[in-house]
């Protein structure tokens, strides 16, 4: 059985994703847990221990979570791989000449606006971002869902808010379509640089040389910007102690103003990076 990862040891206790593991070990079939992130605290908790203790291998998708897991007594079959988004490939979309500006990006979920105490503070950062963009450069700004159902769901419901107040400045574009996962990374990939809250949104961005800050709210971002830059400060925001709007402002003007040196660092360590998955692919194909 794989079972795929992602967050589901990142938000405490899951007595489903316990319950199946317990089911496959009582059927004797073997487990493994794919691409997954891991907060200490659900070590405290003796279900997911026992839960993480029946796995035959265990992939995390970054080093965090894999310090975490070796801490705890679980190094033996803990393999530290990436998120396999990293290699996802994208598809071409067709875009209009609004496209061949300088966009930045900007990507918001309704996540990130609950886990701070004031829910308006990451809209209000990203106003007072997008009004120094319009005033000093001639750069657009797109505002790009990851996460939803419909054009009031998900990720639409915090970029509706914020789309609002520029819906009548042709700079500043609200993206819609029925768009899959490989077409929304081609178009966070025509961007300069990106402010994300999705983990995946920063991947696309990452593997698409693209110089993102993120506003993180778990360890899966610390742990990927740290695999890729040799720490996560500067790069990751956690979105619930940021107590001021510049904290964002400040953040994502130091990325573009450090644009071609991200850029470079992430030439040069995404195809190593990558390559992980593929290790990953290849150990697991040894236990088949």
């Amino acid at each position: 059985m794989l079972h795929v990862g992602g967050d589901t040891y990142c938000y405490g206790n899951s007595v489903q994703n316990n319950a199946l593991v317990y089911w496959s070990k009582s059927k004797k079939i073997p487990a493994f847990l794919w691409g997954a992130s891991i907060e200490e605290n659900c070590m405290n908790d003796k279900s997911t221990l026992n839960s993480l203790k029946s796995y035959k291998r265990i992939y995390v998708r970054e080093s965090l979570s894999y310090e975490i897991l070796v801490k705890y007594g679980f190094k033996d079959v803990t393999f530290k791989t990436a998120d396999p988004a990293f290699i996802l490939e994208k598809s071409k979309v067709q875009l209009d000449d609004w496209w061949n500006k300088k966009i930045i990006g900007i990507n918001l979920s309704p996540f990130a606006m609950e886990e701070n105490k004031d829910d308006m503070l990451v809209i209000n950062a990203c106003v007072d971002i997008i009004d120094e963009l319009l005033k000093n450069t001639d750069y657009n700004i797109a505002l790009i869902p990851h996460v939803w159902k419909n054009d009031t769901s998900g990720d639409y419901i915090p970029l509706n808010i914020l789309f609002e107040k520029y819906v009548n400045n042709p700079r500043v574009r609200l993206v819609h379509g029925n768009y899959n996962s490989s077409q929304i990374k081609y178009i966070i990939s025509k961007c300069y640089a990106f402010l994300a809250t999705r983990t995946h949104a920063s991947i696309a961005a990452y593997s698409s040389f693209v110089p993102t800050l993120v506003l993180g709210y778990s360890i899966k971002s610390k742990g990927i910007a740290t695999d890729l830059f040799g720490k996560w400060h500067d790069y990751v925001i956690p979105v619930n102690k940021i107590e001021d709007t510049k904290d964002i402002f400040n953040a994502f003007f130091d990325i573009i103003l450090k644009h071609d040196e991200i850029k470079k660092q992430l030439e040069c360590r995404i195809p190593e990076y990558q390559g992980l998955v593929r290790d990953a692919i290849n150990d697991i194909t040894d236990f088949l």
